[in-house]
This record gives C-alpha cells, sequence and structure tokens, in this order.
C-alpha cells in the first residue's frame, strides 16, 4: 500500500529517535501487520485514482521514454502487478489522476514528489519494493541511514529514472561514490597509512578472485546498505572476511618472514593484536600453537594456570615467558 508523505517519517530528528526508540519499533510492526492484513483481504487501495504510465509519460515525455530503458520500467510495468498500486510510475509517486486533472499551477502539490522529500521519506518509498536486497531494519539502523551529519538515502547514490554507466544504477563508479564523495574526507587514506584499513588499491590482477589491478572496491568487504556486523562488513572481521578474496596459501606478511618472527611477534600483539586478527582466528589459531588458552582468561594467574604449567623444559608457558617470570609469584615457595 502507498504510504502518503504524512505518514512517511523524516529528517535527522527522525533518525535520531528512531536509533532509540523500542516504541517506534512495534509501531512499525503494528502497521506492518495492518497492511499485510489488507492486502490480504485483496483490497487496493487508489486503485480508482490510478493513471497508468501512458498517462504520465504524454506529459513527461523526455524522462519517460528514458525511464523505459532501465530495468525499473521493465519491473514495474508487468501486466498484472501485485497490487495494482505498485505499477509504472504511481508505485513511487503515488496515484497521478489528482495531478493529471489539477492546474499547472497546483500540480506539484498532488503527487509524490522526491524534491520535498527527505532521503529517509525515499528510502522507504525504495524499501516497499527492494526489502528482499536490502533488509529495511539494516538499512534503517545503518551508519549510512544514521549518518547524523550527512542525509544519506538510496538516491544519494543510485539513480532513478536513467540510465548509468554504472552497476547498480549507480550515478557514479563505486570508487567516485564511496571515497571522492565521502570516506577519502574522513580520513581514509590516513587509516590506510598506519596500517588500519585494508589498502585500497592493489598493483596487479588477481582473477581467480575477479579483482583488477588498481582500485579495490569497498563492496568486497564492505555492505553499503548495512549489516549485523562491525562496520557493516560482509563477514565477521578475520578470517571469515579475508578468505573471501584470499587463499590460505596466500602472501605472507614481510614481518612474518624473519627469522626473529616467531618468538618476537608477541612484542607486536601485546601492543595491539587487532591486525593480528584480521587473518587469524583469537581463539583456535593462538590457542593452537600456544598450548594454553590464548589470550588468557580472566583468573588465569592466580588459579587456572596451575594446571597446565611446570618447570619443564616443555612446558607451554616457556614459549613466552622466562623462567624468572614464574618466581614473581613463587619466590618464596
Amino acid at each position: 500500500m502507498r504510504r502518503s508523505r504524512a505518514s512517511m517519517p523524516g529528517g535527522r530528528a527522525w533518525r535520531a529517535v528512531r536509533a532509540a526508540s523500542v516504541v517506534g519499533l512495534a509501531l512499525w510492526a503494528i502497521a506492518s501487520l495492518a497492511q499485510d492484513n489488507q492486502q490480504e483481504k485483496g483490497t487496493e487501495p487508489f486503485s480508482q485514482d490510478l493513471v497508468g504510465e501512458a498517462k504520465c509519460i504524454e506529459c513527461h515525455k523526455d524522462i519517460g521514454e528514458e525511464w523505459q530503458r532501465v530495468r525499473h520500467s521493465s519491473t514495474l510495468m508487468k501486466e498484472d502487478p501485485k497490487p495494482s498500486a505498485q505499477a509504472g510510475c504511481e508505485a513511487c509517486h503515488g496515484p497521478g489522476r489528482e495531478h493529471s486533472e489539477a492546474e499547472p499551477g497546483e500540480r506539484k502539490d498532488k503527487i509524490v514528489n522526491p524534491k520535498g522529500l527527505s532521503p529517509d521519506e525515499i528510502s522507504d518509498i525504495c524499501l516497499e519494493c527492494h526489502e528482499e536486497l536490502v533488509p529495511a531494519d539494516l538499512w534503517r539502523f545503518g551508519p549510512h541511514a544514521l549518518a547524523l551529519d550527512e542525509d544519506i538515502g538510496c538516491t544519494t547514490c543510485h539513480e532513478v529514472h536513467r540510465v548509468t554507466k554504472h552497476s547498480p544504477m549507480l550515478r557514479e563508479s563505486v570508487r567516485e561514490t564511496c571515497l571522492t564523495q565521502c570516506h577519502l574526507e574522513r580520513g581514509l587514506e590516513d587509516r590506510v597509512a598506519l596500517g588500519l584499513h585494508h589498502p585500497i588499491t592493489v598493483s596487479k590482477s588477481y582473477p581467480e578472485v575477479n579483482i583488477s589491478e588498481g582500485f579495490l572496491e569497498c563492496v568486497l568487504c564492505h555492505n553499503q546498505h548495512g549489516s549485523v556486523n562491525l562496520k557493516s562488513l560482509r563477514a565477521s572481521k578475520g578470517p571469515s572476511l579475508c578468505a573471501r578474496c584470499h587463499r590460505t596459501d596466500g602472501p605472507t606478511p614481510k614481518n612474518h618472514k624473519l627469522a626473529e618472527w616467531k618468538d618476537g611477534h608477541k612484542a607486536v600483539a601485546l601492543v595491539d593484536k587487532t591486525p593480528c586478527m584480521d587473518c587469524h582466528d583469537e581463539q583456535a589459531f593462538c590457542t593452537e600453537c600456544h598450548g594454553v588458552p590464548m589470550p588468557h582468561p580472566e583468573g588465569w594467574a592466580p588459579e587456572l594456570h596451575k594446571e597446565v604449567a611446570s618447570f619443564a623444559e616443555s612446558a607451554p608457558c616457556f614459549k613466552c615467558h622466562q623462567r624468572d617470570w614464574c618466581g614473581i609469584c613463587h619466590l618464596k615457595a
């Protein structure tokens, strides 16, 4: 069912309230249930007010003819759309009879005009059809929709009416959309230089994972429409994410090849083990080599370590610790 403009959420205030409001979620769920029930009964609101896309194109000829060439038109102009209110131009702009019959100076107020909508309101229209590809809750509570310093909606990045050179109907390339227009200004290159972010370019092509020399598309790792994972990653950070592109026999970091790396890596890991976890599973990988739970769980030093600790040369403790370390606590003994 096409919602009226008055019922659509919008603006930065809504985004802030939405992020914290359980009541809003409950109301949304109730409204959705009521809408589903109405559709199950076979009611099709506005059907008597629909005029069809041919009527729209009579006045909006240029954009209408171009729109007929994009995927939206082939989907929205099916012979038997369900419900009929989701057909043609009126699927997004609402019933067109009042708009088409109104005087020229009054027409813009008789139709859903995106120029008068907030990015959130526009996105709500898109999600009525695209929720299978973009789960509404992931988008509405994701970092793009909730960005308080930016007004970001579906049409910020995607074109609706015109054919573009960039799939899927992006206004610009992924590099231009993600980096030039936004994330470079937020210090992404500095994070890459500090080793806090994966490089955004590669010096060679990797056909086996469909990666070409040059720019690495952000969407290889991130889901721009939202994710249950931190930073909108497509998989949990760690091996499951890296393995999407990197083979297990892939390139080894230069510092890993140093003779002293096996004994010296603790100096890196103790300061910040985050880079290690980009490729290695914290529990399985570290524990398998160290022979004891890594990192040590809470309560390890006072009680738990005695189950595995000994003064034998082969004791796992001495893979990292000097024997003098034991004397800190066991000196009296």
